[in-house]
């Protein structure tokens, strides 16, 4: 399931005193970040605003972890709101970051840093919004486009910025940026359900004429994975009460794909609901400090709960039965396996004498031996000698399971893999061995989503099915191959 997170850079505070005299930029942020959190779905939230955490070492440090350190499933939305410059030698573009000296670019933030940083990211989706000067240098080729689905499934790094390469204005003291104000007025009024990053963008566009001084730019980020696709700002759905048995509920939900939540997560989860809440409460009333801490706890509690799962879920199939008839299967299986890998040696050998044979006859005929001459007489040397890897004892029993296998899946998850290891009866075949892996790793990745399903406060339906039937599709995959 998607993780959309927010992490805000608002700089108001300088060492240089010309710098110093910027304004704005919090409290512009401040209320963008509200009115996110309020109207759309956004799980994490981080604002930046301190001094002494805007400074060059700080930002480089943190924003190359968020990004390194992100999963496949976030979707990132970077604010910055600060000042900016432009090197029209090396072309290149800066933030500035609270400790920056104007007359040293090596006190700067080089904008190709933190392309680097998103270029290493596995994150999908990546968008930046930028209020800053100078920012339009950060793009590959300027472009607008809309759409949903196709935005959605495909990767994304995008940008909005205040202007291209020029200077943009911080508004008057006390009120609002012109591109804040703009951009605050596009997500208020937005109804759509789903709204691309690319008609926000459009829409904020066009609502700077020809008269503004400065010119919005929004486009593809250069070199760093862009794949067409685009963040999407979601509309909240209704606030879902919480159901008094945690368990019954996510059956009613996932049907055979359930898997029982253990008693101590449980605990776990009752704890991290209130805190999700309140952490939400804290930011619509700009209270970023006290959401941060509360933040953080509500990562502790979630990563313990996914550290500690795959031990949960090898204590729950810890004791499963094996009969007598099941350990008397796989040792003839077993004993079967030994006579194909003997069987199988005979057969190199024997192919590797064909293929000698057959590459010696070629010369005689050819001037010289191909690539594609060699693997033509490969398969013909183990066609004549009766190789075939699909005939593989381990493979076949599996495939004799398959019906049953089905019928387990049918009636639940947890059944199909207490058949699985019943059937496997404690042998490590390799074949088999790997399937348990793999089986395992689906386990983990449905107790997973079922854990997300519960913390959050909101839900989205369409994206929980989404994932339910990738799921549901993968271990269908793994019955068949």
């Amino acid at each position: 399931m998607e993780i959309n997170k927010i992490i805000a850079i608002a700089i108001s505070e300088y060492d240089d005193v010309e710098l110093n005299k910027i304004q704005n930029t919090k409290s512009d942020i401040a209320e963008i970040i509200s009115i996110l959190t309020d109207k759309y779905v956004f799980e994490d939230i981080e604002f930046i605003f301190e001094k002494k955490d805007t400074t060059r070492k700080t930002l480089f440090s943190k924003l190359n972890y968020s990004f390194v350190n992100a999963s496949e499933d976030e979707n990132i939305l970077l604010f910055f709101a600060g000042h900016g410059e432009y090197n029209q030698i090396l072309e290149t573009a800066y933030w500035l970051p609270s400790d920056s000296d104007p007359k040293d670019p090596s006190t700067w933030i080089n904008i190709n840093d933190i392309l680097t940083f998103i270029n290493a990211s596995k994150a999908f989706h990546v968008s930046i919004i930028s209020d800053s000067c100078f920012s339009g240098a950060i793009f590959e080729v300027p472009k607008r486009g809309g759409g949903i689905q196709a935005y959605e499934s495909k990767k994304s790094r995008l940008a909005l910025t205040s202007g291209g390469i020029e200077k943009v204005s911080d508004g008057a003291r006390g009120k609002k940026s012109p591109f804040a104000e703009n951009l605050i007025k596009e997500l208020l009024e937005n109804n759509l359900e789903e709204m691309p990053f690319n008609i926000l963008a459009n829409n904020l566009i066009l609502t700077f004429n020809e008269n503004r001084i400065q010119t919005p730019m929004f486009g593809a980020l250069h070199g760093v994975g862009h794949q067409g696709g685009a963040f999407i700002f979601k509309l909240k759905g209704v606030e879902i009460a919480q159901p008094d048995n945690i368990n019954d509920y996510l059956k009613s939900r996932l049907a055979h794909l359930y898997i029982p939540i253990g008693k101590e997560h449980i605990q776990i989860i009752r704890q991290i609901q209130p805190i999700n809440k309140e952490k939400h409460e804290l930011v619509k009333n700009q209270k970023y400090e006290k959401a941060m801490e509360l933040r953080d706890e509500e990562k502790r509690l979630e990563d313990f709960i996914y550290k500690t799962c795959p031990e949960y879920l090898d204590n729950k199939f810890n004791n499963v039965k094996i009969s007598k008839e099941n350990y008397s299967k796989i040792e003839s299986v077993k004993k079967s396996i030994v006579e194909f890998d003997l069987e199988h040696l005979d057969k190199k050998k024997i192919i590797t004498k064909n293929l000698t044979t057959l590459e010696l006859e070629h010369l005689q005929t050819h001037k010289e031996l191909t690539s594609e001459h060699k693997l033509m007489l490969k398969s013909i040397a183990e066609r004549n000698a009766g190789y075939f890897d699909f005939l593989n004892p381990s493979r076949d029993f599996f495939m004799s399971e398959k019906s049953n296998l089905i019928e387990k899946y049918l009636l639940n998850i947890s059944n199909l893999y207490t058949y699985f290891l019943q059937i496997k009866a404690n042998s490590d075949i390799d074949f088999l061995e790997q399937k348990k892996i793999a089986l395992r790793n689906i386990l983990i990745k449905i107790y997973e989503l079922e854990i997300k399903i519960l913390y959050r406060w909101y839900s989205d339906d369409i994206d929980e099915f989404i994932a339910l039937k990738k799921l549901d599709i993968e271990l269908l995959n793994w019955i068949r191959n």
